[in-house]
């Protein structure tokens, strides 16, 4: 599987096109559950949904929300619950200058932003009730060493919840190892958590989600191809768009997946 690959600077012009087009980050994932869902709604979805996993946050509940996604998470849990939020980029995945940006920007007094590696969190044990990761985990190469982070972090009967692409077929860690994108199967994720006193509550695919999304932006980018050129350039627009096609393509495969998955510190 030879994956097209967006880099930091890239994802930032991307990005900025679909804010000038939605006021907002629209593009990364998206549900389609109900038929009158639009393109600029799916994101919107898709983060209810997944928060409706964590039941009972309450105001005085600390979440920490991994990713530069992290801050669209955070406004949301902000708006609903009224719970702390923290946001947390790693240095490997977020550039300087993306990340000077957010900690610029407004933000609630409830919310912090900072950036580190997602192996080695400044954090106490049992600082968090719960821990976020909306596409950031699947793409980082040390899974085991974040997830055993995540575990120390997260208090007991705290909920690690993460979306990420998956491998439908078996492969040895040995190849994930030398892989560009670091994807591995659910059941490895599985493997992975064994021994960080993470116990699997849910996995749930949502490849059909992902494919639609997909298919909607290549849609949107073709109707729209005279502003993704002046904004992104000719050739970022035409390597978003083969980016889209590839990765709709394997998804449709039986290679590709996509989907949530939770689970839940052991009460030890």
């Amino acid at each position: 599987m030879n994956l097209v690959q967006l880099d930091s600077k890239e994802v930032v012009k991307i990005e900025h096109f679909f804010t000038e087009h939605f006021q907002q980050k629209v593009w990364r994932i998206g549900f389609y559950e109900q038929p009158e869902i639009k393109l600029e709604d799916a994101g919107a979805a898709a983060i209810k949904r997944l928060l409706r996993l964590l039941a009972g946050v309450k105001k005085s509940h600390k979440v920490l929300c991994l990713g530069a996604h992290g801050i669209n998470l955070g406004h949301f849990l902000l708006d609903h619950f009224g719970c702390y939020v923290t946001v947390f980029c790693d240095e490997d995945l977020i550039e300087e200058q993306s990340y000077q940006k957010m900690v610029q920007g407004d933000y609630p007094e409830k919310m912090t932003i900072e950036r580190g590696s997602l192996t080695s969190l400044p954090y106490s044990s049992d600082s968090f009730d719960a821990v976020i990761s909306i596409e950031t985990l699947g793409f980082y190469k040390d899974k085991e060493g974040a997830l055993r982070q995540i575990s120390y972090v997260l208090k007991p009967k705290g909920r690690m919840l993460f979306t990420s692409l998956f491998l439908r077929q078996p492969t040895s860690f040995l190849e994930i190892e030398n892989s560009a994108n670091s994807l591995i199967g659910i059941d490895q994720y599985v493997r992975l958590v064994a021994s960080s006193d993470l116990d699997q509550v849910l996995n749930k695919d949502m490849t059909a989600h992902l494919v639609q999304h997909y298919e909607e932006l290549s849609g949107f980018i073709d109707r729209n191809k005279n502003d993704a050129v002046k904004l992104m350039g000719k050739q970022l627009t035409t390597k978003f768009s083969n980016w889209l096609l590839n990765y709709t393509s394997e998804l449709k495969s039986t290679n590709l997946g996509w989907g949530i998955l939770l689970f839940q510190k052991s009460n030890v």
